[in-house]
């Protein structure tokens, strides 16, 4: 025995002093015979060594050779070294083997670091109420410390399951005793999921306890966090402050943002002189993108203050390479200056640097504004500018994304749900078989008038135009009796649909960047690839769209009003109190006069392009140039008829060559397939009184809190 613990001294002696061969060689002479749990020890720390070396297949072979029956205390920590080194290979299956080897009674504490990591190799694999299942098997008595991690990872997995308030209660259970840094992270993640509920005031106490000991990393996320919701709630000097908090030795990326933050809040104040200063605090070595947004930003704050030659340099400062997104950007704003500057043809330049692969949304605005500048004269033009810029204000304005307007139903056959699901109980075992939810032809809609209201407010003729548009309907009455009799009708009866409610933060594009566009996707396939003939099934699905409500107008008067929550439904949830409300209905208020004030801006300008004094182009001409520019405003304008709907639409406008396009004959349907799946971004489903038959069945495949019977009463009539 003595023998033994003079070689560990020695190879200890050799480690120090960084000599690992002679380490590997002198713990490679205690075998079995001599000491089974001293040779366990051994053959760990060579496995140990030989990682570091970068030998892993050797380490693993060391790792192997420790039994239970030697050391439980150091097979449990070979088992766990043996997962995390196939992990790094790849090597998932195996490395879960290795995991689950691991026992609590070898070692509570290798035991809880196994758990952790089965959860996480789990998550990676999309398999999440076995990644939870983990998690839940760490406890504080194994590890406080891995017991503070798993419930961090565990608040995140519930929360991608739609499982808020069950995640606030594991990212609670996180003390600061338990995890320092786990705490911090955890308090991060409670202010973002309150934040995500619309409880702005509790989510900004907590970033405020955020403390930067704990971990400088999460302050400085929790800082710029603060300064968001702050923003939010007009407390511009208190979010300034919070942005100023942050440090580049805090996090140098976050750092950036806060900068990048700081710098569009004191431009919105006016304050541009300090806005630049922000903006020039960010440099290309920090983060090539980040470094793209402040230049862009930098250049529309010097143009404000009337430096267009420098906003200019600033624009050209972002490279396709920074950020394709944000090139095009730039290119766009670019264009617009030499217009403003009758640099017609630097602004034709511009315009056509946008390629189709970079943005469709650019794209189609930068080949309208192509068509303008063809236009030889200048009032026309900046007519025409004007109300292609109205159009944008107003999609901005509908465009769905107050806290308040998470949840958006979407009315549906019994039938078109399932299979819109997957079903892993399907007695033919295709579980991953499910169809993609489907945006239609406007051709189906119930509304004769659909697509023409806005040509008749605006006093110009309709044109049929070269395009095919696309939608989708969705409403803000979770559980209304007039939906369910219009809609989702099963064999054609009336009352036997659902109603499935979606996340609208997950199901939607959220980005500001995305608008409503004409798709050049069969353009856009001819140019990148004339040869491929066979375009891949994911390609054909349409990307993530934005929600808008619908306006809804008479025309006869001119009545205008917006697609909007009622109010009852704000008085049916106890997390809502009337000051809500009442800046709901503020908010809406202030929207409607906005559109209504932009609406009579664009009548104004079409009036002046078609007076006789305006125009010598030929009316014909102009005309679809009008056309286009409002194309996509034309079908989110509704009958005030129909206003009981308060209807959203996700709209998708394309050419009639584009490969996403799936006709089906059989069925006279046209239709396109949406990229982001169902099942993971519901929120709930309602049963109408004829489809609680079903109830069972979506509770197996839903779970039994998202599914719940509609509270309208109704009788069917046979």
């Amino acid at each position: 025995m003595n023998d033994i613990k003079q070689k560990f001294e020695e190879a200890k002696h050799f480690f120090d002093k960084g000599d690992l061969d002679k380490v590997v060689a002198i713990l490679s002479t205690i075998s079995q015979e001599d000491d089974v749990k001293q040779y366990a020890r051994a053959q760990l720390n060579i496995g140990i060594i030989l990682g570091k070396q970068g030998k892993v297949d050797e380490a693993i072979v060391a790792y192997r050779n420790v039994n239970r029956e030697d050391s439980v205390e150091s097979y449990a920590r070979a088992q766990l070294n043996i997962g995390i080194t196939l992990g790094e290979q790849g090597k998932v299956d195996e490395a879960l083997v290795a995991y689950r080897n691991v026992n609590r009674e070898d070692s509570a504490e290798q035991y809880a670091k196994a758990q952790l990591n089965i959860g996480i190799i789990l998550g990676e694999q999309g398999k999440i109420d076995e990644e939870i299942e983990a998690y839940y098997n760490v406890t504080r008595e194994d590890s406080a410390e891995q017991y503070a991690i798993a419930q961090v990872n565990l608040g995140i997995a519930l929360g991608k399951q739609g499982k808020v308030d069950q995640a606030l209660v594991a990212y609670r259970n996180v003390n600061r005793e338990d995890s320092a840094e786990a705490y911090v992270r955890a308090q991060l993640n409670v202010g973002i999921t309150l934040e995500k509920k619309g409880k702005v005031d509790e989510a900004i106490v907590v970033y405020r306890n955020v403390t930067r000991e704990g971990s400088a990393e999460q302050y400085a996320i929790a800082q710029v966090n603060l300064g968001i919701a702050l923003g939010k709630q007009g407390k511009v000097d208190e979010a300034i402050v919070a942005y100023r908090n942050v440090n580049r030795e805090d996090s140098a990326e976050v750092y950036v943002r806060a900068q990048i933050n700081l710098g569009i809040t004191l431009g919105e104040q006016g304050k541009f002189d300090e806005a630049i200063a922000a903006f020039n605090n960010v440099s290309r070595e920090d983060s090539t993108e980040l470094y793209a947004i402040a230049q862009v930003n930098l250049g529309i704050t010097l143009r404000k203050q009337g430096r267009g030659d420098e906003a200019i340099v600033a624009y050209r400062n972002v490279n396709r390479e920074d950020s394709a997104k944000l090139y095009v950007k730039v290119q766009f704003l670019l264009g617009l200056i030499f217009e403003s500057q009758d640099k017609l043809d630097e602004a034709r330049d511009a315009f056509n640097n946008i390629r189709l692969s970079d943005s469709v949304e650019l794209y189609t605005k930068a080949q309208v504004y192509l068509k303008v500048l063809n236009i030889g004269k200048k009032e026309i033009r900046i007519s025409l500018f004007n109300i292609h810029r109205c159009i944008d204000d107003i999609s901005s304005l509908l465009r769905i994304n107050n806290p308040s307007e998470v949840h958006i139903a979407h009315y549906t056959r019994p039938s078109t749900l399932f299979k819109l699901l997957p079903n892993e109980f399907s007695k033919d075992g295709k579980k991953d078989i499910f169809s993609r939810f489907r945006l239609s032809s406007i051709n189906g809609v119930n509304d004769p008038t659909e697509g023409k209201i806005l040509f008749q407010y605006l006093g110009i003729n309709e044109l049929e135009d070269s395009y095919i548009t696309f939608i989708s309907c969705f409403t803000f009455n979770h559980d209304s009796l007039n939906q369910f009799r219009l809609y989702g009708k099963e064999n054609n009866k009336e009352v036997t649909g659902v109603s499935t409610v979606f996340d609208g933060s997950k199901f939607f594009e959220q980005s500001l960047d995305k608008s409503i566009a004409l798709d050049y996707g069969s353009k856009l396939n001819k140019e990148t690839n004339d040869l491929q003939e066979d375009i891949e099934k994911e390609k054909r699905l349409v990307d993530k769209l934005p929600l808008y409500r619908c306006i809804y107008i008479d025309p006869e008067s001119d009545y205008l009003g917006l697609a909007r929550r009622e109010d009852i439904t704000f008085y049916r949830e106890k997390e809502t109190t009337k000051k809500d409300l009442q800046n709901y209905n503020r908010q809406l208020s202030e929207s409607n006069k906005q559109v209504t004030k932009r609406l009579k801006e664009i009548k104004f300008c079409i009036g002046k392009i078609l007076s006789k004094n305006a125009n010598k182009q030929n009316i014909d001409e102009l005309l679809e140039v009008i056309s286009e520019i409002i194309l996509p405003l034309r079908y989110l304008v509704k009958h005030v008829a129909f206003k009981e709907e308060q209807e959203c639409r996700m709209v998708y406008i394309s050419p009639l060559d584009n490969p996403k396009i799936i006709l089906d004959t059989e069925y006279n349907q046209t239709y396109v397939e949406y990229a982001v799946p169902v099942k993971e971004n519901i929120h709930r489903v309602y049963l109408s009184q004829g489809a609680n038959i079903y109830k069972e069945s979506f509770r197996i495949l839903l779970g039994e809190n998202k599914v719940k019977s509609s509270s309208n009463p109704f009788r069917n009539k046979d």
